[in-house]
């Protein structure tokens, strides 16, 4: 909630997933897990603002070069999904879109499409416990939103360690890229395998699991801005992504 001089955090909930529920497909909750939601809504303000993120891996983002700055919407839209539309690898149909200019990169243009089925059979299954999403982001960007509000640097890479795998998200300075890589793999990897310019920045990191900083990386308070608390016993690294949604600088205004 807004305060005088900001955000207050006013409560943290965690409600797992079933450890072998895919992040692929049409999602198949079972009853319990739709019942703590339900349950969950009921403890909610009855107006509130809730923000979904899609999985990285589950979405698909190309960057294009800006149109003309006279093309006005609705041309200005319907010109840079027909560009995108022949650049990702399923029909059109199957696919919904937005795209964004990145922050002080007015020249780019980053457009992101998810598919269709399985957004809307994540929709329909929050609604069916009376949630309803006010908007759907991805989690690289909720990553960028909540490091911006904490004071990571512009010019630093960060890296967040998920049960799922490791998700990389590229210098607020650079061109917005991210990526993911296997649960398997080690920290130091993971920044070693990346783009040659990437290997060399500064890391910032942080993680859902209870572990220590990897040596060579920074460590980082996501909730340095947000004075309030959370959940007795928990990791605050599980909680970066919905900080991160919950700050979103498209709906602070």
């Amino acid at each position: 909630m807004r305060h005088r001089g900001g955000y207050q955090l006013r409560g943290g909930w965690h409600l797992p997933l079933p450890a072998d529920e895919p992040l692929s497909g049409e999602p198949v909750l079972p009853g319990s897990r739709l019942e703590s939601l339900r349950r969950w809504r009921a403890l909610l303000p009855r107006r509130f603002s809730l923000r979904v993120a899609l999985p990285a891996a589950r979405v698909l983002q190309r960057s294009l070069p800006a149109p003309a700055a006279q093309l006005q919407e609705p041309h200005r839209e319907a010109f840079l999904l027909t560009q995108a539309a022949r650049l990702f690898p399923l029909d059109r149909d199957a696919l919904v879109f937005d795209y964004r200019t990145p922050p002080g990169q007015p020249q780019q243009v980053v457009v992101t499409a998810a598919h269709r089925q399985e957004l809307a059979a994540w929709l329909a299954r929050l609604q069916g416990t009376g949630l309803q999403p006010d908007a759907v982001d991805i989690a690289p960007c909720a990553l960028h939103y909540i490091g911006a509000l904490a004071n990571v640097p512009p010019d630093a890479l960060m890296l967040h360690h998920l049960p799922q795998g490791w998700l990389w998200v590229t210098p607020r300075t650079l061109p917005f890229q991210y990526g993911m890589a296997g649960s398997a793999e080690h920290a130091a990897a993971v920044q070693a395998a990346l783009p040659e310019p990437l290997q060399s920045r500064p890391c910032f990191f942080s993680s859902a699991l209870p572990e220590p900083v990897p040596e060579g990386m920074q460590g980082w308070a996501p909730f340095s801005r947000l004075p309030g608390a959370l959940p007795a016993e928990t990791v605050p690294g599980a909680f970066v992504l919905a900080a991160g949604l919950a700050v979103r600088p498209e709906d602070r205004e």
